[in-house]
């Protein structure tokens, strides 16, 4: 093999790590606590969680997104207390 094909497969290889490192994105997992101050991101979370692959995915913010709402830090400052129909 030449020079020129081995700077060529030098090249490629070089181009192939950059692509698989670019697909490596590191998805950002926030706390419990930090769901339970944004109950707006919260929610939407826990519907994205519905789906089953995204929630493989995505375990341990679903965990916390949804422990978030099923045991808050403080308890609603007004309850609804309207009787069930």
């Amino acid at each position: 093999m030449t020079n020129e094909g081995i700077i060529t497969m030098k090249k490629v290889v070089l181009l192939a790590c950059l692509v698989a490192l670019v697909g490596c994105e590191k998805k950002e997992t926030h706390t419990q606590e930090w769901y339970d101050q944004h109950h707006t991101e919260r929610d939407a979370k826990v519907a994205s969680c519905r789906d089953a692959e995204y929630a493989s995915e995505n375990k341990f913010d679903c965990a916390n997104a949804i422990n978030a709402m099923a045991f808050p830090s403080k308890p609603p400052t007004e309850w609804d207390v309207t009787p069930a129909h």
